[in-house]
């Protein structure tokens, strides 16, 4: 099964590398025209606005806006939707002569049915005479043969209202009425229930968030709980769908990045970074984990993830039949276990990252022909002895790299261990390691974590230059004017150099101090310690990854294992493709092929200002900005009355 599974995921790398020969001019522009980008996520954005533009549909095509900035965000209010009450409806509609007994005026109206956001509404005249119609299309889904769009064209009204009226007098024909588009005008509100259901996911809402904004407009429930639940299933299918899809494509992008060449099988060796992240309490005592796998290509994206969840809700409310009736329970039981239990982990929280790690590692052949040879990872799990265990890829060595953000930190783990084992004891200078100025203080504990890290970032690829490095820093600390020893200091970072100005007195520590922390950089700046982290990298982008899971599915309300699944579904392609690009092609994949103008306005947006809060900022533009803060601070308590103190009003 293997074999065949292989070779036919190699005709579909064959069938999708020539179509990509017809965008092949647009992919080379645009990966030219990142390459002066800063951030990774304007590279993200651009790649996927450059992959609307390589769509061919007719309807993609109606709601692409160009990428130059000064674009106007006008729309035609014919292609919007718009909230209008049924009173203002009726009294259009009395506007109208009756076709049937040429009144104005005598219309009522009556809702005969509602569906979510669907009404039917029926208008009567005082001579019998009735005229329906609704406030949606029908949803085409291959799923359901009834579904309703909120979007409306037009309202279904009966020909034979149409046949001959006026207004205001003036009589009008068929075709001046079709063109007047009373449907248009009554009401063209375009919220149904299956976009209600999609913005409720999109915002981390749910059910009952949507049902309190609608209510705060005056507007009924979206949908009744039944039926949302129907549009819940119907959104987590599509969402699967575009979600392997925006996965696949990370995958390839991953693929052509390698610099190792795919094997016999066409299986390619990679460099990934993996990492866990919890509902609650991290690995404690949360119900609910996530296992991811990121790329390290540029810019890296989400390759694929494992949700693992000790809770059911199902299994949680068979428990109240079991007592009263066990036959019935086991039934149960049984046909929900058929059907799918969404608890697929018995062991502990804390051992969720691993096992979902094992099980990523072990799907990612036949899923993308890619092999997780290296990754990078925190070492808060026990993922190299697990995947050491499992062996996913048989005899092929998994090599493990170290997080140098989270390395780094162990510089700072060693020394305030340090300061707590000198804490009541004297040095050779006859004071303690700790106090004020020249000793081991929290600030100077920060310092040469954040030099440290600094170090193994700027010569991570050499382990020579990363050693020195790390070494500069405990030597820049222990030069004094009399002594300097700055050797081994970057002339472009080191003040020594910059300023010749610097007063060392402040900067330097005292011998002593030094003598007592070299043991911590002797075994952190070893050849067995920084080997670790050589050709590594960071966990950053499965940080970033997580946030957005918990933005869509926040920490403060539990959720059952679905909707977490969906939450990181949909996490997923914002985060590799972003807004635009990913519910564009979700509303697709739901059956809402209509043009949604304000729709792709608002996810342009959400992208713009992604792009603008990742702005790299220089690091005398944040000194800068922290100093006029400092400033406006320090004026404004001069100016009142009552300044804060602890203790001070007592």
């Amino acid at each position: 099964m293997g074999k065949k599974y292989i070779d036919k995921r190699l005709q579909n790398q064959n069938l999708r590398f020539k179509r990509l020969k017809s965008t092949k001019v647009i992919d080379n522009t645009v990966r030219t025209s990142i390459e002066h980008v800063s951030t990774t996520i304007e590279k993200k954005i651009r790649l996927s606005r450059a992959q609307l533009l390589t769509k061919s549909t007719a309807t993609t095509q109606t709601t692409i806006e160009d990428e130059d900035e000064s674009v106007s965000y006008d729309i035609p209010y014919t292609n919007v939707n718009i909230i209008v009450s049924i009173n203002m409806i009726l009294d259009l509609v009395n506007k109208f002569r009756c076709p049937s007994c040429g009144r104005v005026g005598k219309m009522s109206e009556k809702v005969t049915q509602r569906r979510g956001l669907l009404y039917h509404i029926t208008f009567s005249c005082k001579c019998s005479y009735e005229t329906h119609f609704q406030n949606s299309t029908e949803l085409v889904h291959s799923s359901t043969s009834r579904m309703d769009e909120l979007n409306i064209e037009s309202f279904k009204y009966h020909d034979t209202y149409f046949q001959k009226y006026s207004i205001d007098n003036h009589a009008i024909d068929v075709g001046a009425a079709k063109e007047f588009n009373m449907g248009r005008v009554l009401c063209d509100t375009r919220m149904n229930s299956m976009m209600a259901c999609i913005a409720a996911n999109v915002i981390g809402i749910k059910r009952t968030g949507m049902t309190t904004v609608l209510g705060m407009l005056n507007i009924l429930p979206p949908v009744q709980i039944e039926y949302w639940n129907k549009y819940q299933k119907l959104y987590s299918n599509a969402l699967d769908v575009v979600k392997d899809k925006r996965l696949d494509n990370a995958a390839t992008e991953a693929r052509e990045q390698s610099s190792e060449s795919a094997d016999q099988q066409a299986i390619t060796n990679i460099k990934v970074s993996v990492d866990g992240t919890w509902l609650t309490r991290r690995g404690h005592s949360s119900l609910h984990g996530i296992a991811t796998v990121c790329s390290t290509s540029d810019p890296p994206k989400v390759l694929d993830f494992e949700c693992l969840s000790r809770h059911c809700t199902t299994c949680s409310g068979l428990l109240g039949i079991r007592e009263h009736n066990p036959e019935m329970y086991e039934q149960l039981v049984e046909e929900h276990i058929q059907d799918g239990c969404e608890a697929n982990h018995k062991g502990s929280s804390g051992g969720m990252e691993a096992a979902g790690i094992v099980k990523v590692f072990r799907r990612s052949e036949c899923k993308y022909l890619l092999r997780y040879t290296t990754y990078i990872g925190d070492g808060d799990a026990n993922n190299e002895r697990a995947l050491r265990d499992a062996q996913p890829y048989g005899d092929i060595t998994i090599k493990r790299l170290q997080c140098i953000n989270h390395f780094s930190k162990r510089m700072r783990t060693a020394l305030e261990t340090l300061k707590k084992q000198y804490k009541g004891k004297q040095l050779g200078d006859g004071k303690q390691i700790g106090g004020r100025s020249g000793r081991l203080t929290d600030d100077k504990i920060h310092q040469l974590t954040v030099y440290y890290g600094s170090a193994i970032r700027s010569h991570v690829n050499d382990l020579e230059s990363m050693k020195a490095a790390c070494w500069a820093t405990f030597h820049h600390y222990n030069s004094t004017r009399e002594n300097p020893n700055h050797d081994y200091c970057d002339p472009a970072k080191c003040h020594i150099y910059r300023y010749k100005s610097f007063d060392t007195s402040e900067h330097t520590m005292a011998p002593d101090v030094m003598k007592a922390i070299r043991p911590v950089y002797e075994k952190m700046c070893s050849d067995d310690t920084l080997s670790k982290v050589v050709d590594g990298g960071t966990t950053n982008p499965n940080e970033s990854y997580h946030s957005c899971i918990w933005s869509l599915c926040p920490k403060t309300q539990f959720h059952s294992a679905s909707y977490v699944q969906a939450a990181a579904s949909l996490a997923a392609i914002i985060y590799n493709d972003g807004y635009q690009l990913s519910i564009m092609g979700l509303l697709e994949k739901c059956g809402i092929h209509s043009r949604t103008p304000a729709c792709v306005r608002m996810a342009k947006l959400l992208d713009d200002e992604r792009i603008q809060e990742h702005k790299v900022k220089t690091k005398s533009t944040k000194q800068k900005a922290r100093q006029r803060r400092i400033l406006t601070e320090q004026s404004l308590n001069k100016n009142e009355k009552y300044n804060y103190a602890r203790g001070g009003f007592d």
